[in-house]
Protein backbone atom coordinates (compact mmCIF):
# COMPACT_ATOMS: atom_id res chain seq x y z
CA UNK A 1 0.00 0.00 0.00
CA UNK A 2 2.80 2.96 0.70
CA UNK A 3 4.28 1.74 -2.41
CA UNK A 4 1.16 2.60 -4.29
CA UNK A 5 0.73 5.48 -2.40
CA UNK A 6 3.93 6.78 -3.04
CA UNK A 7 3.86 6.20 -6.88
CA UNK A 8 0.44 7.87 -6.81
CA UNK A 9 1.95 11.06 -5.00
CA UNK A 10 5.03 11.40 -7.39
CA UNK A 11 2.49 10.95 -10.38
CA UNK A 12 0.45 13.90 -8.55
CA UNK A 13 3.13 16.42 -8.62
CA UNK A 14 4.28 15.83 -11.63
CA UNK A 15 1.15 16.37 -13.42
CA UNK A 16 1.25 19.83 -10.82
CA UNK A 17 4.45 21.34 -11.97
CA UNK A 18 3.09 20.14 -15.75
CA UNK A 19 0.15 22.39 -15.15
CA UNK A 20 2.14 25.66 -13.48
CA UNK A 21 4.54 25.73 -15.80
CA UNK A 22 5.07 28.13 -19.35
CA UNK A 23 5.10 26.43 -22.60
CA UNK A 24 7.88 27.50 -24.79
CA UNK A 25 7.58 26.69 -27.99
CA UNK A 26 10.06 24.35 -29.52
CA UNK A 27 12.29 25.49 -32.33
CA UNK A 28 10.67 25.68 -35.49
CA UNK A 29 12.00 26.44 -39.20
CA UNK A 30 10.46 29.86 -38.93
CA UNK A 31 12.21 30.97 -35.84
CA UNK A 32 15.73 29.27 -37.62
CA UNK A 33 15.06 31.62 -41.05
CA UNK A 34 14.01 34.90 -38.60
CA UNK A 35 17.46 34.14 -36.41
CA UNK A 36 19.77 33.69 -38.77
CA UNK A 37 18.45 36.43 -40.54
CA UNK A 38 18.84 38.60 -37.85
CA UNK A 39 22.56 36.67 -36.62
CA UNK A 40 24.54 35.22 -38.79
CA UNK A 41 26.17 32.75 -36.36
CA UNK A 42 22.94 30.72 -35.41
CA UNK A 43 21.62 27.97 -36.27
CA UNK A 44 18.90 25.13 -35.09
CA UNK A 45 21.59 23.49 -32.73
CA UNK A 46 22.38 26.74 -31.14
CA UNK A 47 18.56 27.99 -30.60
CA UNK A 48 18.12 25.06 -29.21
CA UNK A 49 21.07 25.14 -26.66
CA UNK A 50 19.36 28.64 -26.05
CA UNK A 51 16.22 27.13 -25.17
CA UNK A 52 17.54 24.38 -23.09
CA UNK A 53 19.63 26.51 -20.81
CA UNK A 54 16.73 29.03 -20.57
CA UNK A 55 14.47 25.68 -19.47
CA UNK A 56 17.30 24.22 -17.08
CA UNK A 57 18.94 26.68 -15.37
CA UNK A 58 15.91 29.04 -15.18
CA UNK A 59 13.18 26.86 -14.07
CA UNK A 60 15.11 25.39 -11.53
CA UNK A 61 14.46 28.19 -8.97
CA UNK A 62 11.65 29.73 -10.72
CA UNK A 63 8.89 29.39 -13.03
CA UNK A 64 9.46 30.60 -16.35
CA UNK A 65 8.65 34.01 -17.65
CA UNK A 66 7.22 34.45 -21.47
CA UNK A 67 9.45 35.52 -23.87
CA UNK A 68 7.59 38.63 -24.55
CA UNK A 69 6.97 39.48 -20.98
CA UNK A 70 10.22 41.61 -20.78
CA UNK A 71 12.05 44.13 -23.31
CA UNK A 72 15.21 43.28 -24.78
CA UNK A 73 17.37 45.25 -22.48
CA UNK A 74 15.10 44.34 -19.62
CA UNK A 75 16.32 40.20 -20.59
CA UNK A 76 20.22 41.64 -21.09
CA UNK A 77 19.74 42.79 -17.46
CA UNK A 78 17.85 40.21 -15.93
CA UNK A 79 20.34 37.64 -17.18
CA UNK A 80 23.28 39.75 -16.22
CA UNK A 81 22.26 39.76 -12.87
CA UNK A 82 21.68 36.31 -12.92
CA UNK A 83 24.57 34.94 -14.45
CA UNK A 84 26.42 33.73 -11.10
CA UNK A 85 22.78 32.41 -9.34
CA UNK A 86 22.18 30.29 -12.30
CA UNK A 87 26.04 29.20 -13.28
CA UNK A 88 26.05 30.75 -17.26
CA UNK A 89 28.80 32.18 -18.94
CA UNK A 90 28.96 34.92 -21.66
CA UNK A 91 28.32 32.46 -24.28
CA UNK A 92 25.89 30.77 -22.49
CA UNK A 93 24.07 34.23 -21.99
CA UNK A 94 24.63 34.98 -26.04
CA UNK A 95 22.61 31.58 -27.17
CA UNK A 96 19.53 32.08 -24.03
CA UNK A 97 19.06 35.79 -25.66
CA UNK A 98 19.12 35.01 -28.92
CA UNK A 99 16.77 31.89 -28.72
CA UNK A 100 14.36 34.69 -26.21
CA UNK A 101 14.83 37.50 -28.67
CA UNK A 102 13.56 34.88 -31.57
CA UNK A 103 10.59 33.72 -29.88
CA UNK A 104 9.34 37.15 -28.28
CA UNK A 105 9.36 38.66 -31.84
CA UNK A 106 6.86 35.73 -33.05
CA UNK A 107 4.58 36.03 -29.39
CA UNK A 108 4.62 39.71 -30.67
CA UNK A 109 3.50 39.37 -34.51
CA UNK A 110 1.14 36.48 -32.87
CA UNK A 111 -0.63 38.97 -30.39
CA UNK A 112 -1.31 42.26 -32.51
Amino acid sequence: MKNYFKHYFFISILLFLSCCTTQLPSIEKQHITFAQDKWKDVDEIKLQKGRTLFVSRCSSCHSLPLPSSQKETEWEKILDHMKHRAKIDKMEIDLILKYIFTIKAFEVMENK
